[in-house]
Formats: structure tokens, sequence, C-alpha cells
């Protein structure tokens, strides 16, 4: 709602693009890589008017430019990039939405910043293996794909393992979400009811699939404010 304020962030071995819209708590979006901020724009517009949305491009992809030559990446670098982004707007503890692989990031920021995440809303996490199919699903997002399959997915990402013991004691309310359409027989389906079950909840139901946080950022929207609202907080984890 309004205007969009636009900034950089100086980080190590790294620029960040940011964005910033709306008033209210804050709301910060880690992109699911290959993605941008960009990608988030109309979700991030309808949450403008309860929040103030917080997106960014992760390092190394669009905006966010990398100081070096492309290298692997590791999900506690980006988790950190993410922590900076929420000081650079003030923030204390935030609400936080993460779609698909970026859930790692978020799940590692929940463990690292206890102080900074209030709610984490982790949308079809992926499994810690490697799967081929897992690559093969985003390989219709040609824009960075190269760098996100040479330095994210393959060496490093599916390589990182949440700790499932420090994320059941962490203060954060964690909300393990998926797509009411996605099935059985695809890897985001059941990687997210495994992390469901290990953290001992049961997964909130999103409209669509997996790429159900771009393509239905209305009914989105509405699911976020219910359960990031003011009388959820109250009651508590």
């Amino acid at each position: 709602m309004g205007t969009t304020r636009v900034a950089r962030l100086e980080v190590p071995g790294a620029s960040l693009h940011y964005e910033v819209r709306g008033a209210g708590p804050v709301l910060l979006v880690v992109p699911g890589m290959p993605a941008d901020a960009g990608l988030y724009s109309v979700l991030a517009r309808r949450l403008a008017g309860s929040f103030t949305v917080v997106t960014y491009d992760p390092r190394g992809v669009s905006r966010s430019r990398l100081d070096g030559p492309p290298e692997d990446q590791r999900v506690e670098v980006h988790a950190d990039d993410a922590r900076r982004v929420l000081e650079a707007v003030g923030a204390g503890p935030a609400d936080v939405l993460t779609d698909s692989i970026s859930g790692l990031v978020g799940l590692h920021l929940a463990v690292s910043e206890p102080d900074r995440v209030r709610t984490l809303v982790v949308f079809e996490p992926p499994d810690p293996d490697p799967d081929p199919e897992t690559a093969a699903a985003m390989a219709h997002m040609e824009q960075n794909l190269d760098f996100w399959l040479a330095h994210v997915l393959r060496p490093s990402f599916l390589g990182y393992t949440p700790e499932i013991a420090r994320l059941r004691a962490v203060p954060a309310r964690i909300v393990v979400a998926i797509g009411d359409a996605s099935a059985p027989h695809q890897v985001s389906y059941r990687t997210t009811h495994a992390l469901a079950e290990q953290l001992g909840t049961t997964p909130l139901a999103v409209p669509g699939d997996h790429e159900a946080v771009t393509r239905h950022p209305g009914e989105l929207a509405e699911l976020l404010r219910r359960v990031l609202g003011l009388d959820g907080r109250r009651s508590g984890r």
C-alpha cells in the first residue's frame, strides 16, 4: 500500500537489493531461489495494509551482486543476510515467510537468531536429500538458474540438515505450510510432511500447489493475516 522504498545493503561478500512496503509489524519474505523480490511484489502489496513487508534479492540473484566470482552458497550465510536485512529496517522480532528452498534459510535463522523471529511460516521446504526431481521442478525458471543450480542447490543447500532439537526449543512459532493441491508423489509434499512430523505439528493448508505463494497471493495474504494476527500471538505457541 503506498510507495515502495528501495534500498541497497552492503554485506560481507555481496550487495543486497531490498524493498520495503506498508506499515505495521515487520514481515520478511525470503524468496525461494532462483526467484527474487519481484516475484513476490503482488503478495507484498496485498499485505502492505497490515504489515511492513520486506522483500529482497538473495545474494548472487538478480540485483544482489556478489563482490567476487560465483561461489558455492551456504545456508548459514543466507540466514545471516536475512538477519542483516532485518537490522537494516530496524526490526525487532519479525514474522518471516519462506518459500521452497528458502525454508532452510528461515529454519536456520530461527535457530541462530531466536530473538529475531516471532513467527516463521515455512511453505513447502525441501529435504536435505539432493533429489534430482527437485532441480527438475524448478527448471522452468530460467533467470538465475545457472547460478542456482551450480552454487546453491546441488553443492550446499540440500546438504544442510535443520537442527530439529533446537528448532523445537526456539521461542519462535514455526508454521509449516503446504499447498492444498500438492500431491503425495511430489517431493515437496513428502518433505513438508516430514519436517512437520519432526517438529510435532500439522501442516497448514495453503490454496494451490508448490507455486501457491505467487499464484494465489490474495488467498495467501488473507491466510497470513489470520495466522500472524494479534489474537494468535496472544495465545502463544
